[in-house]
């Protein structure tokens, strides 16, 4: 799917399967089988003390997301720019794509 997606990006499709691997490990932490992490946090000015919870699916699942949505914009950009196709752009590699975009500003 991520290829269909992304075309033939290294970058992208390491990106993703890094974050699919990380929330398929951590789906499973705590005793309620959910991905919500408690840190027990303490302030180092007085004797406060709390606990934040993190729900870690949703953390990755918003990170990898806001990379989706970068992908597209430099996708947009240079086939605004240059009139290339969608797929050829995500198979250059990251460093390629960013000398592009410095150059259409």
């Amino acid at each position: 799917m991520t290829s269909a997606r992304f075309g033939k990006s290294r970058g992208v499709r390491r990106a993703l399967q890094s974050a699919a691997i990380a929330v398929g490990l951590l789906v499973g932490v705590g005793t309620s089988g959910a991905a919500d992490i408690a840190l027990d946090l303490r302030c180092v000015a007085c004797p406060h003390a709390w606990q934040l919870t993190l729900d870690i699916v949703r953390f990755l699942w918003a990170e990898v997301n806001a990379l989706a949505k970068g992908y597209l914009n430099e996708v947009h950009m240079l086939a605004w720019a240059y009139g290339w196709r969608e797929a050829d752009i995500l198979a250059m590699s990251s460093a390629r794509r960013q000398f592009y975009l410095e150059r259409v500003g």
